[in-house]
C-alpha cells in the first residue's frame, strides 16, 4: 500500500483576472471570509466568486490593510481611515487621518495596522498613530530615529528604532525594554510570544530570545541554510515550526 501527501490545490489570479495593480503589499480576511489586499490601485476585495476594487481616497497605492471587527482599516501615502459596508454591499470609505491633517509628516506612508483591544495603530516608518475607537481620540509616539517595524505580541504592541533598541507601547507611550546590541544594529522580521519571553528574528542573524532583561542566542536546526540569507516576514505554524519568508 502506497501513501502520499496531497498539495492543496493553487489557483493563481492574473492582474488581468482580478483587474487592479500587479503589485500587492497585505492581505486581510473578514469573518464572512472575504479577502482584502492593499493593492497598488486601491483596496481590492474578493468575496471567492467576484473582485471589486475600491479606488483609494487620494488614488495612491494602498500600503497596509486590516479587518477589525465589522471595518476594513488601511492605509496609503499621507492617509488612513476605515471602511465600511452599506446596505447596498458597496463599501465607503471614512478618513481618520484628516481630523489630524496638520500633524501628519510630509511624504509619510502607513505600511503597518495592528488591532490593540479598543485601538488600532498605524504605523509609518516615522511615527505611530493610536486611534481609540470608543472616544476616536489620537495618541502619536515619534522616536527620534524613526521605526522600522511594529509587532504584536505577549498581549503588547513592540517597535524597533534602529540604533536605539526595542520598545513596548504601554498606556500610549513608548517604553524602552532593551538596549542590547544585537536589537540595535540588527532589523528584526517578527517577535512572536513564547512561555518564558518573546521570541525575536531578526533578519539576518538568526533568532533571539529575550527573557526579562536577559537576551540570548536561540539555536534552531535551520541556522546553516539561513547563512547569507535575509528573512522579510515569518509565521508560526499550527504544529509549532516556523515558516520563514525570505527576500530572494
Amino acid at each position: 500500500m502506497v501513501s502520499s501527501q496531497e498539495l492543496p490545490p493553487i489557483i493563481k489570479y492574473p492582474s488581468n483576472i482580478y483587474g487592479a495593480g500587479n503589485q500587492n503589499w497585505m492581505i486581510s480576511q473578514d469573518k464572512n471570509n472575504y479577502m482584502f489586499f492593499a493593492n497598488n490601485e486601491g483596496l481590492l476585495e474578493y468575496n471567492g466568486s467576484n473582485w471589486t476594487l475600491y479606488k483609494s481616497p487620494n488614488e495612491t497605492i494602498i500600503r497596509s490593510v486590516k479587518v477589525i471587527g465589522n471595518k476594513v482599516y488601511t492605509g496609503c501615502y499621507m492617509e488612513f481611515g476605515y471602511w465600511y459596508r452599506q446596505s447596498s454591499g458597496q463599501l465607503k470609505y471614512i478618513s481618520l487621518s484628516k481630523k489630524i491633517a496638520s500633524k501628519i509628516l510630509d511624504d509619510e506612508q502607513f505600511w503597518n495596522i495592528i488591532n490593540y483591544d479598543q485601538w488600532a495603530v498605524f504605523q509609518s516608518l516615522s511615527r505611530i498613530y493610536i486611534y481609540n475607537t470608543k472616544n476616536e481620540s489620537f495618541h502619536i509616539i515619534a522616536p527620534k530615529n524613526g521605526i522600522w517595524k511594529t509587532f504584536k505580541a505577549n498581549n503588547s504592541i513592540y517597535f524597533q528604532s534602529l540604533y536605539e533598541g526595542l520598545f513596548e507601547v504601554e498606556n500610549g507611550k513608548s517604553k524602552l525594554i532593551s538596549t542590547e546590541t544585537v536589537l540595535k544594529n540588527n532589523k528584526l522580521a517578527n517577535i512572536f510570544s513564547i512561555d518564558e519571553g518573546l521570541l525575536i528574528e531578526t533578519q539576518q542573524n538568526g533568532f533571539y530570545k529575550l527573557i526579562g532583561n536577559t537576551l540570548s542566542k536561540h539555536s534552531l536546526s535551520a541556522d546553516a541554510q539561513l547563512n547569507n540569507t535575509s528573512v522579510y516576514c515569518s509565521q508560526i505554524l499550527a504544529d509549532g515550526n516556523i515558516a520563514l519568508g525570505t527576500i530572494s
